[in-house]
């Protein structure tokens, strides 16, 4: 009858936070302070606050797209909001919904877009903004990477081509799970590259992609895939206090050798700077950080929560990579984001999937 209550002290003297002597009756150095205690920073948004993702600029720079996780004053609207407005937050255009990654075509006049119809169901698609279209890839039997498993579509920038993840295998798939890379142009494919690779994407031109992968034993792995020379290597950061073990946020510049990686540090996401030769890691953020996307000007922008308390208030922020500058991408706007008029005033691009 006492076994439960063996149980029970045994999960509550292990379960602390902090534990100051040892079994052997050693005292333990006491946990170090923090800026951010455990659940201060990030978690799901708080009521009435905007909670947008993916905020990705136009080529020229004139243009942001963005997606809005929902509407916080009317769970009505749809989820997955694809939203444009202008380089200052302003002008908001409600584009359509169910969307999750945007890339930019070289000339801006076109996005390719992940396209859900649930958990697991996914498909590409590529809007033309000015035709208001929205054009099929993937996910039906026309297609060659037929099945509904292909997500995150990047444009490569000054060339024809898409980089593409297909992220496993359907029951009805023949094809192996890896990164595809289509060519708009002659409709033709390349792949699979690399081994099972997943959240994959593309850095310097298409030279290079980074990713989590499963070697063969188990244990995900982060690393960089040379697609001129087809090489693997391993990502394993030295970064004193923090909990790297396995990231699949991982972000190159679709036009250079920098990498960013979302890490855990002291309770809380940090974005760490390397490169694809793997010389060095600096942690760029003190106060948190994810969810970055690189500008064409070599900069970025990432979301950070100022919350710093149980339920998180996410902020558009800028980092200069020249300064090491970090500042609120919209400063002068209300809660520092766009001001989304209701989705009912707009005609959105009809998506429509044929599977």
């Amino acid at each position: 009858m006492l076994r439960p209550l063996y149980i029970a002290v045994f999960l509550l003297l292990f379960s602390c936070d902090a534990v100051t002597t040892t079994l052997d009756g050693d005292e333990e150095e006491p946990e170090q302070e923090t800026y951010f205690q455990r659940g201060e920073y990030g978690g799901s948004s708080l009521l009435n606050k905007e909670d947008i993702y993916n905020i990705t600029f136009s080529n020229n720079g004139e243009r942001v797209a963005m997606i809005r996780r929902r509407n916080p004053n009317d769970f009505s609207e749809p989820t997955g909001q694809l939203w444009i407005t202008d380089k200052y937050g302003r002008n908001p255009e409600f584009i359509a919904s169910g969307l999750g990654t945007i890339s930019w075509s070289d000339d801006d006049s076109q996005l390719a877009v992940t396209y859900s119809l649930g958990p697991g169901y996914n498909f590409i698609f590529i809007i033309d903004l000015e035709k208001r279209t929205a054009t099929q890839l993937t996910g039906s039997p026309g297609h060659e990477l037929y099945s509904y498993t292909t997500v995150n579509p990047q444009w490569i920038p000054g060339k024809t081509e898409l980089f593409l993840n297909v992220w496993t295998k359907s029951w009805s798939q023949s094809y192996d799970p890896g990164v595809y890379i289509y060519d708009l142009v002659t409709k033709e494919y390349q792949g699979p590259l690399g081994n099972w690779p997943l959240s994959a994407s593309a850095g310097n031109y298409g030279e290079y992609f980074v990713s989590a992968y499963n070697p063969g034993d188990n244990v995900l792995r982060n690393m960089i895939y040379n697609l001129e020379t087809h090489q693997t290597t391993d990502i394993v950061p030295d970064i004193p206090g923090s909990e790297y073990r396995i990231y699949r946020i991982l972000t190159p510049n679709p036009r250079g050798r920098e990498i960013l990686l979302q890490i855990r540090q002291d309770n809380a996401e940090q974005l760490v700077k390397t490169t694809s030769e793997l010389g060095h890691f600096k942690l760029l953020t003190e106060f948190g950080g994810h969810n970055p996307r690189w500008m064409s000007d070599g900069n970025f922008v990432f979301i950070r929560d100022i919350h710093k308390a149980p339920g998180a208030h996410n902020v558009p922020h800028k980092y200069d990579m020249e300064t090491g500058e970090i500042s609120k991408l919209w400063e002068q706007l209300p809660g520092y984001v766009p001001e989304f008029p209701p989705v009912s005033q707009f005609n959105p691009i009809p998506i429509h999937v044929d599977w």
